[in-house]
């Protein structure tokens, strides 16, 4: 048997959306009552079971459970709805929509991160070159950074110049 240290942290960190893979929320409720039921008796009430199990919900599905959820439900009593709320939520295609829209989010600011990188030079570095006409992209006297022989073509249309 596991140390009910081990059970108790594995109940904490039970979740229903990993990464942006969304379980069934049936998955979430048999993992946690079975974890609840090899704790200690009464270490975690049916109170903080049904906190944590909120918790633990995907966000639109907690949305429509929790306003319905009375305090005196009980466990075995109030599983049933977020069961066939998820279903419906599932069936829609709202979890599908929202981890593509992530993942969109995800592809475009990797992409723009990676766009939009440029060294950085320090004010006093900056104001150090300009004061002596040295080049801001390459650091090297006797040329500007708009004709800095070792700056690339970024393929802004204008011919380079050699």
């Amino acid at each position: 048997m596991r140390h009910p240290e081990e059970l108790y942290q594995k109940f904490l960190h039970l979740r229903q959306v990993k990464d942006i893979v969304v379980s069934d929320i049936s998955d979430v409720e048999t993992d946690l009552l079975t974890n609840w039921s090899k704790l200690p008796k009464d270490t975690i009430s049916d109170y903080v079971f049904m906190q944590r199990f909120f918790s633990g919900m995907h966000i639109k599905l907690r949305k429509i459970i929790e306003p319905w959820f009375d305090d005196e439900e009980t466990i075995k009593s109030a599983i049933w709805y977020p069961e066939r709320q998820d279903a419906m939520l599932r069936g829609t295609g709202v979890y599908k929509k929202e981890a593509k829209e992530k993942a969109h989010r995800n592809d475009q600011s990797e992409k723009s991160s990676k766009t939009s990188y440029k060294k950085k030079v320090s004010n006093t570095v900056s104001m150090e070159r300009m004061v002596s006409h040295t080049c801001f992209s390459c650091g090297k006297k006797g040329h500007l950074s708009r004709n800095c022989p070792d700056k690339k073509d970024e393929g802004n249309g204008k011919a380079v110049k050699k």
